[in-house]
């Protein structure tokens, strides 16, 4: 009706409407009852509207109640209980029959919609005794579904619908390593399972028990990988599980292993903690002791700048218990904090926790002399530099740098001329601009200049110092070839420019002017 704000509608077994089955208010034109209505018996109903306050006539009618089959309850799952497989189970109780009517079907629908606007399963099953359906298609993890069912007779009369909903969980995680049954190489293993889309986290226990009773790890991670920190206890099967966390929670994903029996953490003896060495130091460390029925193998070493050994720039094994000392041969960048630590291995592939310690190298110790006559300059530069050639006016000397990066090479050009016309500056190319400071060392004023070209893959960063001294120009130029990552199938990490560019700075710190001589 235009205009009205409620309804009031009631229902009675008798037309004076005596003792109604329902007496309610509502706002739309329609109403469903909510429980059964008696059934097989003549009903009376009537409804009137409110209208701006003013209560209207009553308007009424009559019908004969429906003799449908008794509603079938669900039974499981419960209402939005977890169930941990993508193919569950339906049940529901069978459905009783009033005197006088015969049963037709049950009705079953399921939506991922709670208002059942586009159910995907329809089914019909004509045997009453029927109280049960599986799934024959997965379903999706970690989503809801509601479901319904009613029994319908034979004259097509149907029982009041009965709800309930379910939610599917996560998918569990798929373990990864330890394999199954697998003997471990550490006693310190990663446990690693692979990734689960939409959770927030998981769920991991570890413990002696195949029931997992007494767990000694029982953790929420947020990684789907977890480095177990503490040794393990020898030759013993440890049982882990891990489940996906998040609004469904997953079922457990359980494996064991054994974890090995490898020989002892070593004993590290030289560079002591925190040491400052040579840029080629010697480490060692004591012999390794492996447990009774156990055979030696290999030590490996490490060397790296970083604290998690990601792109070492030494990384050896030896052979032979008693080979226990390693001497870097490639020289380190001088003036830099590295990690290094070893471990034994023994011959069933099994590994000692790592002992690490970190070291500083010194300085570059620049020990040889350059001296130029003809121009009357003269500098010093490392004991371990290459010099390879000397014209008078230009002279090159390839220096050491750390091996493992990008950078293949380093070398310092010392050019030298006079009575130039044009300013005393760089005659490095540099398409991608220049950068330059006026800089002061022992007294001397430097232009101060610094660039890069590229071509080919290759890239040239250089840096120049130039002075003049009367009428002679002096450029002393340090040269970093190194190549584009990107060319690289597996890129190379970037070379540390700070540390690259040190030695050059000391060298820098040595210049100095000297008499002009002639033979």
């Amino acid at each position: 009706m235009a205009g009205a704000t409620t309804y009031s509608i009631v229902i009675s077994r008798y037309s004076n409407f005596a003792l109604p089955v329902v007496n309610t208010y509502v706002t739309v034109s329609t109403y469903t009852p909510t429980d059964d209505l008696p059934r097989n018996v003549t009903l009376y109903w009537r409804v009137r509207a409110v209208v701006s306050g003013v209560v209207g006539p009553w308007v009424s009618s009559s019908f004969h109640a429906p003799n449908p089959p008794y509603s079938p309850a669900p039974l499981y799952p419960g209402v939005n209980a977890l169930v941990t497989t993508s193919t569950p189970l339906l049940k529901w109780a069978v459905s009783a029959m009033p005197p006088n009517a015969a049963f037709g079907y049950y009705l079953l629908q399921v939506d991922d919609n709670s208002d059942y606007s586009s159910p995907f399963l329809s089914l019909k099953f004509g045997d009453i005794s029927t109280q049960y359906y599986t799934f024959a298609k997965p379903l999706s993890s970690n989503s809801t579904y509601y479901w319904r069912i009613r029994a319908v007779n034979t004259l097509g009369q149907y029982s009041m619908w009965r709800m309930s909903s379910f939610r599917v969980a996560l998918l569990p995680p798929v373990l990864v390593s330890p394999a199954p049954q697998s003997t471990a190489s550490s006693l310190m293993p990663l446990l690693d399972w692979k990734d689960v889309a939409g959770v927030t986290g998981y769920g991991l226990q570890a413990s002696l028990h195949p029931n997992f009773s007494s767990p000694f790890i029982s953790l929420a991670v947020p990684n789907s990988y977890y480095q177990i920190t503490t040794d393990l206890p020898r030759s013993t099967v440890i049982y882990w599980r891990v489940r996906s966390h998040g609004n469904n929670l997953s079922a457990w994903s359980s494996s064991s292993f054994t974890s090995p029996n490898p020989p002892n953490m070593l004993v590290l003896l030289l560079p002591s903690p925190g040491a400052t060495v040579t840029t080629k130091p010697a480490m060692s460390w004591q012999t390794a002791v492996l447990p009774a029925g156990t055979t030696f193998a290999s030590y490996q070493l490490q060397v790296s700048v970083n604290y998690d050994f990601s792109s070492p720039v030494v990384n050896t094994t030896q052979s032979g218990l008693g080979k226990t000392s390693y001497t870097i041969t490639s020289a380190l960048s001088p003036n830099t904090l590295y990690f290094w630590r070893v471990r034994a291995v023994n011959t069933a592939g099994q590994v000692s926790d790592w002992a690490t310690r970190v070291f500083t190298t010194s300085s570059a110790t620049l020990s040889r002399l350059y001296q130029n006559n003809i121009y009357g300059y003269k500098f010093t530069y490392p004991d371990d530099a290459k010099f390879n050639t000397d014209s008078g006016s230009y002279a090159q000397i390839h220096l050491t740098i750390a091996p493992g990066t990008n950078l293949g090479e380093k070398y310092l050009e010392a050019r030298a001329s006079s009575g130039a016309s044009g300013p005393c500056k760089s005659p490095e190319p540099s398409p991608t601009g220049v950068t330059s400071t006026t800089e002061v060392i022992n007294g001397i004023s430097f232009l101060h200049e610094e660039g890069q070209d590229r071509g080919a893959g290759n890239i040239w960063d250089w840096i120049t110092y130039s002075a003049m001294n009367g009428s002679v120009c002096v450029n002393m130029t340090l040269i970093l070839h190194s190549g584009n990552r990107d060319n690289y199938p597996t890129p190379p990490p970037l070379f540390d420019r700070a540390a690259e560019t040190q030695v050059f700075s000391q060298i820098m710190h040595t210049f100095a002017w000297i008499p002009i001589t002639t033979a």
